[in-house]
């Protein structure tokens, strides 16, 4: 009789077990999968990207310099977005 005991209360941790588990993975796949270039971060990764190409010569003064423009203009508008429609 105590030997059903025991196996039950085994059976109860490792289904604990399983379910903590399940919830972790949960977790980890939803944080990976989250996009994280947004806001502040996509516009420095792009300004990053920009600096990057132009040090390498891929792209001349004047095209880094309308592609730069072009970056702050949209930097800008976002800031000064109506949010009351």
């Amino acid at each position: 009789m105590m030997g059903m005991g025991n196996m039950m209360w085994l059976m109860l941790l490792i289904m604990f077990i399983i379910g903590v588990l399940i919830v972790i993975g949960a977790v980890l796949l939803i944080r990976l999968t989250w996009d994280k270039t947004t806001g502040e971060k996509a516009k420095n990764t792009a300004m990053s990207v920009l600096q990057e190409r132009f040090a390498r010569g891929e792209i001349d003064t004047q095209e880094y310099q309308e592609r730069l423009d072009a970056l702050q203009r949209k930097d800008n508008q976002s800031k000064t977005y109506d949010y009351k429609r």
